[in-house]
Parts: C-alpha cells; structure tokens; sequence
C-alpha cells in the first residue's frame, strides 16, 4: 500500500475511534501491525443508505430532509473533531 493511502486510513481510523455520535460508525479498537489494521467496530445492519431509501415506497420531501439533516449532523461532528 503506498505510503500516503496508509497514513490516511490510520488517520482516519484513529478519528473514528475518538468519536461519539449517532450517525457516525463506532470503532473501539485499532489493532496495527507494520502493514495491516484490524479494526473493531461496531456491527451495522442494512448500512447501504441507498438500499434503505430503496425500500421506502412513499419517500417524501420531509423523509429526505430527515436523512439530510442527519448527514449533515455527522459532517458537521467530524469536522469539528478533525
């Protein structure tokens, strides 16, 4: 893995681990060898939000302004931690 790409990822796997927010997947713990991560994390069912949307037979413009709302709550939460 180039060297870049594997600094981003430990970097972003250690903003994940310090976060707390609902929106936003829990990692507990971060196992690091010289070249591999085991990650902890938490386990997430029907996580593709577009599978979810999917399945929605009458999504309105209030549901979508929901689901954006909670986008941008994360977004805004990770921000603030980087």
């Amino acid at each position: 893995m180039n060297s870049i790409y594997f600094e981003l990822l430990k970097n972003e796997l250690y903003v994940l681990e310090k976060t707390d927010h609902p929106n936003v997947v829990r990692v507990f713990e971060i196992l690091e060898t010289n070249n591999k991560f085991f990650v902890v994390m938490e386990i997430l069912f029907e996580v593709e939000l577009m599978g979810k949307v999917a399945k929605i037979k009458n999504f309105s413009e209030d549901h979508a302004a929901m689901i954006f709302e909670q986008i941008l709550l994360a977004l805004n939460y990770l921000t603030a931690k980087m």
